[in-house]
């Protein structure tokens, strides 16, 4: 997956920090986009059907709750194959740390106070969309494969018949 064809959403409850996101990623991944009303996390992710979802909030709870809220209410989140990164602060390392752990997240992200390292987002999602390539290829290789065994399946219940058919049309 190249980079300007990944989708990125950012849900956040702050509205200035998510458009300073959008516009840090803008130059790389140009759909990235940004939604900030609690009340249009669910339709916003269901209409872009993100691969990457940035979850920016000041506190980790909030971001476990939002991504836990997505996972129930929304129509695409536990169909649509996506990596989810959070982002913290330094007093919630291990927090973050042991929510990836826990696979509430799939990885997380040192952002705040100061952005000292704005390669790091950019370098989760380049290996998020990695990921996410050879996922949807393995996925796609084992529907070929199991499609391959229906076909198998079919022509031996085929020959099944056919001697059956020749059976009987010995026997009359």
């Amino acid at each position: 997956m190249k980079p300007q064809d990944i989708g990125i959403l950012v849900l956040s409850d702050m509205p200035v920090e998510a458009r300073q996101i959008v516009s840090l990623l803008a130059d790389d991944f140009p759909l990235a986009a940004s939604s900030t009303d609690e009340s249009r996390h669910v339709d916003d992710f269901d209409a872009r059907k993100p691969d990457i979802l940035l979850l920016a909030f000041r506190h980790l709870e909030l971001a476990e709750r939002h991504a836990l809220g997505l996972l129930r209410h929304s129509e695409q989140a536990g169909l649509q194959r996506h990596h989810c990164i959070v982002l913290c602060d330094k007093d919630n390392l291990r927090q973050a740390f042991a929510l990836c752990r826990k696979q509430c997240f799939d990885d997380y992200v040192l952002y705040w106070p100061l952005v000292h390292d704005s390669a790091r987002l950019h370098m989760s999602i380049l290996i998020a969309g990695r990921l996410l390539t050879l996922s949807r290829q393995q996925a796609a290789a084992g529907e070929v494969l199991a499609q391959a065994r229906v076909v198998g399946a079919l022509g031996d219940l085929l020959d099944a018949q056919l001697r059956d058919g020749e059976a009987h049309s010995a026997a009359l």
